[in-house]
């Protein structure tokens, strides 16, 4: 695989591994990241993945962005192996669909011209692999999303909504970490927090890790946003 390298800033190199969105490039990144925790020289501080790129940050008074490129080319050699990426966990992530929490759920039934519960049953029975987390802290940008459920995002975005808002952007779904702004069709929403900064990881999800959304009621979702917060 051709491998594009670039300094972006004056601490950051970014690698380019390709053009084109594909859930198996992903254990491409992860197998490269991977290889850069086991043999991280001094300098190198943190990375962080996208669909196609691994950003790699370095301190520049301990490393050159040269040295630092030259380390990561030759880091590089001899890949891909998707294999030997570390696969993460399958999450299961409670989902109260339609009404309050899913504002959205009947103009994207309107849209297909299908039933809300047809979209429910669609959204809940595909696997999501995490692409990478993104846009907010925890923010997991998700494959797999069925074709019959691309839905166009809103023409004006809402100011605000809650944290744990799962929505629908044309052919992507993700979750809403925490109350923000947002242009994608909201479904559901769920009662767990996909980021804490008191908890150690502080987000429930990691690039690599795949996701299942189980439908569950309104009670349901309110017993368990009160267990979270006892």
């Amino acid at each position: 695989m051709r491998t594009k390298i670039q300094q972006v800033s004056d601490t950051a190199v970014r690698l380019q591994f390709g053009s084109t969105i594909d859930h198996a490039l992903t254990y491409i990144l992860l197998d490269f990241v991977n290889r850069l925790e086991l043999n991280c020289i001094a300098g190198i501080t943190s990375w962080e993945i996208a669909y196609t790129t691994v950003t790699v940050h370095f301190e520049p008074w301990r490393i050159s962005g040269s040295d630092a490129i030259l380390f990561l080319r030759q880091l590089g050699q001899g890949m891909p192996n998707p294999a030997a990426a570390v696969q993460g966990g399958t999450l299961e992530i409670p989902v109260c669909y339609g009404g309050e929490h899913g504002p959205d759920l009947a103009d994207v039934a309107d849209y297909h011209g299908i039933s809300q519960t047809q979209v429910i049953d669609e959204h809940t029975s595909a696997v999501y692999p995490v692409a990478f987390i993104g846009f907010a802290p925890g923010f997991p940008y998700l494959f797999g999303l069925p074709a019959a459920l691309a839905t166009p995002r809103l023409s004006t975005p809402r100011q605000r909504v809650p944290a744990g808002s799962v929505g629908i952007g044309g052919p992507q779904t993700g979750i809403y970490p925490n109350d923000s702004p947002a242009g994608w069709r909201i479904i559901g929403r769920t009662p767990l927090k996909l980021f804490d900064y008191t908890r150690e990881p502080s987000a429930l999800c990691a690039a690599g890790d795949t996701v299942r959304f189980v439908p569950i009621t309104a009670e349901e979702f309110e017993a368990n946003t009160h267990e979270d917060r006892s």
